[in-house]
């Protein structure tokens, strides 16, 4: 009678340890991003998007704060004024 007993009490456990782990590891989805998709000019940052500068590799990111759309080749854009400066 003790063996069936601590049988029963081994499947109990074995169970709970599985229903544990199975409500653990849910199911994962991966997020998606698109650039194109998710861009917007009504706001910076958009989402997972942020638009911006920084003045040097490693420098203090500074988001752009003028979005607006090209009249002439309906192109959706981000800037601070001025001329960009590439180096």
């Amino acid at each position: 009678m003790n063996t069936r007993h601590n049988n029963r009490y081994m499947r109990g456990v074995l169970l709970l340890a599985l229903l544990s782990i199975l409500c653990m590891t849910g199911r994962a989805s991966a997020q998606t991003y698109d650039l194109a998709k998710d861009f917007s000019i009504a706001g910076n940052p958009n989402g997972a998007w942020q638009y911006g500068q920084t003045p040097t590799r490693g420098g203090v990111f500074s988001p752009f704060t003028i979005g607006g759309l090209d009249a002439f080749y309906g192109v959706a854009y981000w800037y601070n004024g001025g001329h960009p400066q590439v180096t």
